[in-house]
């Protein structure tokens, strides 16, 4: 036990500290960020749609089911002179955005879907986080793509797709997300603070015993 208290009582300070980088550098990599999961769709769209519906695009389904399968994200049906048309998508707790954007686009069929879009980042004031990344989506049929950021977004809080142009006149995505970093939050870090404190008090008191 000697040996064991001597260890504790040199080796605790730099051990916790340790710990605590390990902490959070396993907090501070790049995850993804899904709908239904961190960040829910909020407002957008007309109120028109064809089929589905726009909240099915952060549901965290990447589905690739049928026409008939209306779960799997919202297609709409109009002129081109309606755009752009904007979605916005809160996130459930603040996010550093970097990494890739994914868009499912279109809904059945080649031909469809999103042609030109833009994000546009937003913090807790909604106050706008840097420049707004804009994209070209592929015209070809529905499938994943993912578009390199090139930046980081720190602190996002919402996110605006607007979407500027279609393919054959039509809008129609089955799902989105990101990859990033969750910022902790101040009440969790105050915890492991607390936490990482009572356990070296502990250990003390015992080294000395």
């Amino acid at each position: 036990m000697r040996h064991l208290a001597t260890i504790s009582s040199h080796g605790i300070l730099p051990a916790l500290a340790f710990a605590s980088v390990l902490v959070f550098a396993s907090g501070s990599q790049a995850i993804p960020i899904l709908g239904g999961t961190h960040f829910v769709f909020t407002s957008g769209g007309d109120g028109n749609e064809t089929s589905g519906d726009p909240a099915n695009t952060a549901d965290g389904q990447f589905a690739n089911g049928g026409f008939s399968d209306q779960t799997i994200g919202v297609q709409y049906r109009f002129p081109p002179s309606t755009l752009p048309i904007t979605f916005t998508y809160t996130f459930t707790q603040a996010v550093d955005i970097s990494g890739d954007f994914t868009l499912h686009n279109g809904w059945d069929i080649q031909n469809q879907g999103i042609d030109q879009f833009s994000l546009t980042f937003f913090d807790a004031a909604h106050l706008q986080i840097g420049t707004s990344f804009v994209g070209n989506a592929p015209n070809t049929a529905p499938t994943a793509t993912s578009f390199a950021l090139g930046t980081t977004y720190a602190g996002a809080k919402t996110v605006e797709l607007t979407v500027a142009s279609v393919h054959s006149g039509e809008i129609e995505f089955r799902e989105i997300a990101f990859e990033g970093v969750v910022v902790p939050e101040p009440a969790r870090v105050a915890l492991l603070g607390l936490t990482s404190l009572g356990l070296v008090r502990r250990l003390r008191a015992r080294s000395r015993s």
